[in-house]
């Protein structure tokens, strides 16, 4: 088979591994362990401040180091522990990069794309975390690289980041090129400004955005290979 695509930049979170349920496991785990309350409000709370924060990061408003800093300060000066916010992130973050899980399909599909293609990750997040995550996950064995905004020096959709990735893959085709991932703005976004074909990955049946129009929609990780082939 010859693939359309033979550079394929897969997002992590959301698109191959699971980042919802290693959330989900890293917040019981690291309340637990101090004895807070955590309830579905809390959790909501949480998702919201922290959501927020990365959105305005990616947006280029805020610094990276302010959503570590602030997104458990909030949520503690809103429910009146008294504890600190970065310290607790830090812990978080370790329980999050044992969250090795992965999207249904995750597997198969890197298996059935690795012998015609060269995948990469291409992620935005804290590289000692994501790379233990990938690492734990089982699929790194079928990537040759990983990317991480960390490393680059600014998230998706930026161009920094981009071409961070495009200078470390040797003999790139922007033509033979495609990212895959469930964020419109992030992955979308950012591989069309970039100049590479783009599918959103979207499970769930999201609404579509207008304005950010993705060359192919698909709802399970399987149907890549019809894309790819």
């Amino acid at each position: 088979m010859t693939p359309k695509y033979t550079t394929i930049l897969f997002d992590a979170d959301g698109t191959l591994l699971d980042f919802d349920k290693a959330e989900e496991m890293a917040l019981k785990k690291t309340f637990s362990d101090h004895g807070f309350p955590l309830n579905a409000a809390i959790t909501a709370r949480y998702q919201q401040i922290n959501n927020q924060l990365w959105s305005d990061f990616e947006q280029g408003l805020i610094e990276k180091q302010q959503i570590l800093k602030r997104r458990f300060t909030q949520l503690f000066a809103e429910l009146n522990i008294p504890y600190d916010g970065y310290a607790f992130n830090n812990e978080y973050l370790v329980n999050v990069g044992n969250g090795f899980y992965t999207i249904p399909g995750a597997e198969e599909i890197c298996q059935a794309l690795q012998p015609y293609c060269r995948l990469y990750f291409s992620t935005n997040g804290n590289v000692a975390t994501q790379l233990n995550r990938i690492a734990g996950s089982g699929l790194k064995k079928y990537f040759l690289d990983t990317f991480v905004s960390e490393a680059a020096g600014e998230p998706k959709p930026s161009s920094v980041f981009f071409d961070y990735c495009f200078a470390h893959i040797p003999d790139l085709d922007k033509h033979k090129t495609l990212i895959i991932g469930d964020s419109l703005f992030s992955d979308i976004k950012g591989g069309k400004d970039a100049g590479i074909a783009t599918c959103w990955f979207n499970p769930h049946g999201k609404s579509a955005d207008l304005t950010v129009v993705p060359d192919y929609e698909i709802r399970t990780l399987a149907e890549i290979q019809q894309i790819v082939f």
